[in-house]
């Protein structure tokens, strides 16, 4: 049986700034913090969202695409506070655009084998400003999961998947020389179900790729490593 539908979406929010944003830390004053852009404080973000899509399913079949574009005014970047371990410092941008799209497609090839493949093609910039049309940092442009799943009698099942994330910038600049370069990653995943006990497991990075997963202008040129290869098994046993 074939299935379609479209959708589509217009909708506005509103989110208001963090404590950290408009309050000095460790005092009991309620100060506001002295930012460059706005000495009286922050902004509210505020969003204006649209969107359209559509599914389909065909016999072994399904997919749905999605279309959108997102228009924000003081949009936050966080940064990491290099003076303040596990805080951070923020800036305020007068607008920005963020517009793509998004695949999720399912298709099954037997009884026992089944792909999947999520995906999402961006183009988030700065509308305006110093900055303008340049892409706003730490946001990748592609992403992509392909996951292939074999599964018997539904006791078994063991899944591969490859990730892919795009490269990134860390300035507002653009600046290829200190740009994150795009990698992939496989992982591996194994369920099984024997009378009362259900055993699962996983490999993340099976192949020990050595990347990089972000970065930061803050302090210099920073950079973060992803984990190499690391595992994990769970016991479960259903009384």
């Amino acid at each position: 049986m074939n299935n379609y539908s479209i959708f589509g979406k217009i909708g506005t929010s509103q989110k208001e700034p963090k404590d950290d944003q408009i309050i000095k830390k460790d005092e009991f004053t309620l100060e506001l913090e002295d930012w460059e852009f706005n000495p009286d404080g922050a902004y509210p973000e505020k969003i204006i969202d649209y969107e359209i899509g559509l599914y389909s399913s065909f016999k072994q079949l399904s997919a749905l695409i999605n279309i959108y574009q997102i228009n924000l005014e003081n949009e936050v970047i966080q940064n990491i506070d290099f003076e303040e371990a596990g805080q951070y410092t923020y800036d305020q941008v007068d607008k920005t655009v963020h517009r793509g799209i998004e695949f999720d497609v399912d298709y099954v090839i037997n009884r026992t084998f089944t792909l999947n493949w999520n995906a999402a093609i961006s183009h988030n910039y700065f509308d305006g400003g110093s900055f303008t049309n340049k892409i706003l940092p730490k946001q990748p442009s592609q992403l992509s999961n392909l996951t292939v799943e074999y599964c018997s009698k539904c006791d078994f099942s063991i899944h591969s998947t490859v990730k892919y994330v795009g490269k990134q910038y860390v300035d507002n600049a653009n600046t290829d020389a200190t740009a994150v370069d795009s990698y992939y990653l496989l992982n591996l995943g194994i369920y099984y179900i024997l009378d009362s006990f259900t055993i699962s497991g996983k490999i993340n990075n099976l192949l020990d790729v050595l990347y990089i997963t972000h970065g930061d202008t803050g302090w210099g040129e920073t950079y973060w490593p992803g984990a190499t290869r690391n595992a994990y098994m769970e016991l479960r046993y259903k009384f």
